[in-house]
């Protein structure tokens, strides 16, 4: 809406109102011209009107932080209820006022929390009586719970060996069961609630029924049991009893023995099979040592005679580029001092005529020329650039001036030019 006014003949002043109420309050007025006059005397007034005050807003700015963080406290304990729709969370709010409703209710009874364990059920109860443990099994569901999670809760009650039980459905339906309802399945007894809310009322009245089912089963029992001993000698069923008892302990000493047998056999096989492990490892060990000594005691004399250029082919065959370049480099030396080479698998030998003076294995990451030692009194040890083991001189092939020069003087000990 716009508002265009003009003050004694001056240039209009143009006004777009924007606030939506105070456009649809303008637009149901009968007399605009009266209500508009009256919102500027108002207006005029306001404004007019001195205010001076002594105080300041300190005190409300700390109040407002107070209630700030009193917020927060409040929030951090109101998370665990905070479902945000998701069903996890629903589920362990179910569960949270569940266990809090039953402390309330049976707070002589043990109530624990096994909802993160497989196959437990949500609470395992130990009531201190007769009846001994049940399981407690609580939904949220939005929908019927169904068939299928009842089979569940019958099937953690077998793997508990628990065989009483309560389903708490709070706000839908069980499949195929009625609002408040029973079934015995073999020895187990599940006692189903459906639709029944967070008061607490209805998981009361489950567990006192439950307890009711288990009082008149045993009494049940008790009446057969009875029936049975007017009808047989009390002696003759007795030694029944105990002979029962006898293979039922059998049993369980059986079952025991297997578990703690099948332990060590375990544990036997486990120490063999480290046992073997070491041995291979050691056997490894040593049979990489005699490689090595048989490598470095081999004279090559069994070995064939090759020329130079057959030596160079196999070096740029067996050998990266740097490392062919280096060992021809080598060759060359051996060339211009008249040296014959051998080769013996993938090491190469130089004799002078049958004097072997060196030798070197192709077959080695780490290329190295290994000098025999004929005359250690004249021949001086660089160990700066050469290794001394097994009586030999071995020196690594490298770009390095002062390691040829040092290969040099070795071949010039051997070789008489």
């Amino acid at each position: 809406m716009d508002i265009t006014i003009t003050i004694d003949g001056q240039e209009p002043i143009k006004c777009e109102l924007t606030d939506h109420k105070l456009i649809s309050f303008l637009k149901s007025s009968n007399n605009l011209k009266d209500i508009f006059e009256r919102l500027l005397t108002f207006g005029y007034t306001i404004l007019s009107i001195p205010f001076k005050s002594d105080y300041t807003l300190d005190g409300i700015d700390k109040g407002f932080t107070d209630m700030k963080e009193c917020f927060q406290v409040i929030s951090d304990k109101l998370e665990p209820i905070q479902t945000n729709g998701t069903s996890c969370k629903i589920g362990k709010l179910a569960e949270i006022l569940g266990q809090n409703n039953f402390k309330k209710a049976f707070p002589d009874f043990t109530y624990d929390d096994v909802a993160k364990i497989n196959k437990t059920g949500d609470a395992i109860i130990n009531t201190h009586q007769a009846l001994g443990y049940f399981m407690m099994e609580y939904k949220n569901y939005s929908t019927s719970v169904s068939q299928k999670e009842v089979d569940k809760l019958y099937r953690d009650m077998d793997n508990t060996n628990i065989h009483y039980a309560i389903m708490m459905s709070f706000n839908s339906s069980i499949a195929n069961k009625k609002q408040f309802d029973y079934e015995i399945r073999g020895s187990n007894c599940v006692v189903f609630i459906s639709c029944g809310g967070y008061d607490g009322i209805c998981i009361e009245l489950a567990v006192r029924f439950l307890l009711h089912l288990y009082e008149v089963n045993m009494l049940s029992v008790y009446d057969k049991s009875y029936e049975l001993a007017s009808q047989i000698k009390y002696a003759e069923y007795t030694k029944f009893y105990e002979k029962l008892f006898g293979i039922s302990s059998k049993i369980s000493q059986l079952n025991t023995t297997i578990i703690e047998s099948r332990d060590i056999i375990n544990k036997s096989f486990d120490k063999l099979s480290r046992e073997g492990v070491s041995i291979e490892s050691d056997m490894n060990c040593l049979l990489c040592q005699v490689k090595d000594f048989s490598t470095d005691i081999s004279q090559g004399t069994l070995g064939n005679l090759l020329e130079y250029e057959q030596v160079n082919i196999l070096i740029d065959d067996k050998l990266s580029k740097p490392q062919a370049m280096l060992c021809k480099k080598f060759m060359l030396l051996i060339k211009n001092r008249s040296l014959d080479t051998k080769i013996d698998g993938l090491i190469l030998y130089f004799y002078k005529e049958t004097r072997l003076l060196c030798k070197i294995d192709l077959s080695k990451t780490k290329l190295e020329v290994v000098f025999e030692n004929y005359d250690s009194e004249t021949i001086r040890f660089n160990k700066k650039y050469e290794a001394y083991r097994s009586d030999k001189y071995i020196i690594p092939l490298k770009e390095n001036e002062d390691i040829w020069k040092l290969i040099k003087e070795r071949l010039s000990n051997f070789i008489v030019e």
